[in-house]
């Protein structure tokens, strides 16, 4: 039995009480919610994990909910990250005084890009027992959270790719042991933690269908909407076309690296490929990258990040889409291209936007992205 910690409160830590449930793990979390969830399990007895695909209501109750690091890091064996990329230097900082020194700790985000292995070397510096980790993806897309209550599960992914820092052999073997015994889907190792970063899916997929749906090209007259629209389900052509740019661009500084440095990066593949790869037969039209996306059950009933004001809704620039997305993914790709000096004009001309609309944020990756950021 290991002691895990699940860091977060959102969706994704909700759905990782559900797969951990019966694995004969400790399973406590820690969040700034503590004491809202607390008292909601106290109130109905455990978490509603509602599996969509099946049809199928679970029900499970973390050991240990709490705000304070010191009641639970100390002991933790495996320590599974589910905030955002902009929370993650927090959750390092407070975290760090309490980690042990005595065994080995696995220190893991999910998912792993945002320049995270990184973002660890300078939060952490170079502690021999601690392996540091990373998913490619998230294990599932959940959604419709009511904190301490109850979660939807909408899609599982066939199979996680996982990568570690600076790894070793006995390294690799032994996170991918570990990981065995909390996820069902088939572990793949991938040899560099840029991968990541490098192909991550959600800036080139999110940012460039909000580019189409209010963007300069839209027919959006900037009013507020007056019902929240699907993000993905609602998926237009030109969107899709914006997607198709930005991913082109992406597997152009993947190509690059590729040739000039020698790596792999199998998993660094085409949008559209990844997507049903990820999905297999979630995915009901795969003929196009429009129809992949459109008809991809595990996006199903996913709205636009948006708020209720008074007029109806607005943008809502606190969602993760906009505050991790943009400084933490966008940003990154822009920075690779620079380096590689490959242009970026859709990405490039995406960030411009983004930034006339009011989306800038103050940190980002930028700020621990090494010199020497591909070796």
């Amino acid at each position: 039995m290991a002691n895990i910690v699940i860091v977060g409160g959102g969706n994704q830590a909700h759905a990782l009480i559900g797969t951990l449930s019966g694995k004969n793990h400790s399973v406590s979390i820690l969040t700034r919610k503590a004491k809202e969830i607390e008292q909601k399990l106290k109130d109905y007895n455990g978490i509603a994990i509602f599996h969509a695909a099946k049809n199928v209501t679970q029900f499970a109750k973390p050991d240990k909910v709490t705000d304070a690091a010191k009641e639970i890091i100390p002991h933790a064996d495996i320590i599974l990250i589910t905030n955002p990329a902009n929370d993650r230097e927090r959750v390092l900082k407070q975290i760090k005084p309490h980690l042990s020194k005595n065994k080995r700790v696995f220190v893991g985000a999910i998912p792993g890009w945002g320049g995270f292995h990184w973002l660890v070397e300078k939060e952490l510096g170079n502690e021999k027992n601690i392996i540091t980790w990373g998913l490619k993806d998230t294990p599932v897309m959940a959604s419709h959270l009511n904190p301490g209550v109850s979660v939807t599960q909408l899609g599982e992914k066939n199979t996680l790719y996982f990568a570690i820092n600076k790894p070793s052999t006995d390294k690799i073997e032994h996170t991918k042991y570990i990981l065995q015994t909390i996820f069902d889907a088939e572990l793949a190792y991938c040899e560099n933690f840029l991968e990541f970063s490098l192909c991550a899916g959600n800036p080139i997929e999110h940012l460039p269908i909000l580019y189409g749906k209010i963007g300069p090209y839209s027919q959006w007259d900037g009013t507020p909407f007056s019902q929240q629209p699907l993000f993905y389900e609602d998926i237009s052509e030109l969107e899709a076309y914006f997607v198709k740019r930005a991913d082109e661009e992406q597997q152009k500084l993947v190509k690059t690296i590729r040739n000039s440095y020698q790596m792999k990066m199998d998993n660094a593949i085409p949008l559209q490929e990844d997507i049903i790869k990820i999905y297999g037969d979630q995915v009901k039209d795969k003929s196009t990258l429009y129809k992949t996306i459109k008809t991809n059950t595990a996006y199903k009933s996913i709205k636009m990040p948006m708020k209720k004001g008074e007029q109806g809704y607005e943008l809502d620039f606190d969602h993760r889409i906009f505050s991790e997305d943009i400084p933490f993914g966008l940003d990154i790709l822009i920075e690779i291209g620079k380096i590689l000096a490959i242009e970026t004009p859709f990405l490039t001309e995406l960030k411009r936007w983004l930034s006339t609309i009011g989306a800038n944020y103050p940190r980002s990756a930028l700020d621990y992205i090494p010199e020497k950021a591909i070796y």
